[in-house]
């Protein structure tokens, strides 16, 4: 996956693989040398609590949840570690995301940003699986498309960019959502989350013009006292 949301900046995630079992390879994604000297290793573990606590939901804590269908969950902290002794049923999934934003004095903020976010965004989409297992477990791959479809457009609605219809072979739209209050309070959510971010990257990125700005200023500060030095010494 690519996306380019602006002339400067772009976000990868074009690798993935899945394996069985719990056993994390060193490269699976066979990255080249150069590569694997910038690589940093992130391991995303679904029953870790997620670090902003308005982001949590208690019926999507692997650490309390238990599946009526399967028997599986809840699971313990730690639980990666011994999974494969325990006999757990695990699969692996190696991505690689990758981060550019070739703005001076903006890129290591935005980049770390970017990929915390890509982090997130995989920890939550990893953790609903688990915890929705009971919803989808048993189904067919004709009910599985089903169902992606029914959550399609209920996510349609709940952001309020109308919707299309349920069965693919019915020609009737549903009506918009724009009016209901519950996609009025979402679009709300949203826009001050944007704000949050917004406020949060010009945070970060004036606390690094500011660290910058003083290296430069130390730097400046030691070539003049050497210079100093070289003059007595004359």
């Amino acid at each position: 996956m690519r996306v380019r949301a602006h002339p400067y900046h772009v976000l990868r995630i074009n690798k993935m693989l899945s394996c069985a079992g719990a056993d994390r390879k060193q490269n699976a994604l066979k990255l080249s040398a150069d590569e694997l000297k910038i690589r940093k290793v992130d391991v995303v573990d679904i029953a870790e609590p997620k670090k902003k606590s308005k982001e949590y939901k208690c019926n999507e804590d692997a650490t309390k949840f238990h599946s009526e269908k399967t028997g599986r969950g809840p699971l313990k902290l730690g639980w990666v570690e011994t999974a494969d002794e325990d006999g757990l049923p695990v699969t692996t999934a190696h991505k690689v995301a990758k981060m550019e934003f070739k703005v001076w004095g903006l890129q290591t903020v935005v980049e770390n940003f970017g990929v915390n976010v890509c982090r997130g965004i995989f920890q939550n989409a990893i953790l609903q699986q688990f915890c929705w297992i009971d919803e989808y477990f048993g189904m067919t791959l004709e009910d599985i498309r089903k169902y992606e479809f029914a959550e399609a457009e209920e996510a349609k609605k709940l952001i309020g960019e109308g919707s299309l219809p349920i069965d693919p072979n019915e020609d009737e739209q549903s009506p918009n959502t724009e009016a209901h209050p519950k996609a009025q309070q979402d679009k709300k959510q949203q826009n001050e989350k944007k704000i949050e971010v917004t406020q949060e990257i010009k945070t970060q990125a004036n606390e690094e013009l500011n660290e910058k700005a003083n290296e430069t200023k130390d730097e400046k500060k030691e070539e003049d006292e050497k210079k100093e030095h070289k003059e007595e010494k004359k």
